[in-house]
């Protein structure tokens, strides 16, 4: 079973593919472990304003945080075969492809700029 983090990476990994021949899987694990560490982030920030304590994110921290997901995601994408995303992909229905690509957009855009409009609506408040 194919999850949305498969379609995110099979779509950087081809849009990347485009652009340059090497390193596009590396480039899709960035992008997935970003979009997922926003969100986690994302999640802290407003864990932090619901309960009105201080936003406080060490950057060892983050950096085990990031380094962490990053592992999870390299393991996962280096057991799945890019072929496989690529034949559910190709078997979808163009409004399918329509409707998940508009979605694998929102998302990373969503992810980034909600993370950083809760950091800068915190970050004023002091």
């Amino acid at each position: 079973m194919l999850i949305f983090f498969d379609y995110l990476y099979y779509a950087v990994r081809k849009f990347y593919t485009e652009y340059k021949e090497s390193g596009p899987g590396f480039s899709a694990l960035a992008v997935i472990t970003l979009t997922q560490i926003l969100n986690i982030l994302t999640v802290y920030i407003l864990y932090c304003l619901i309960t009105q304590t201080k936003v406080h994110i060490n950057k060892l921290a983050f950096l085990a945080l990031y380094l962490s997901v990053l592992i999870l995601n390299v393991v996962r994408y280096s057991k799945l075969d890019p072929d496989i995303i690529k034949e559910k992909w190709e078997n979808k229905k163009e409004n399918q492809k329509i409707i998940l690509r508009t979605f694998l957009l929102l998302y990373v855009v969503l992810s980034f700029v909600v993370c950083v409009g809760l950091a800068i609506y915190v970050g004023s408040k002091r």
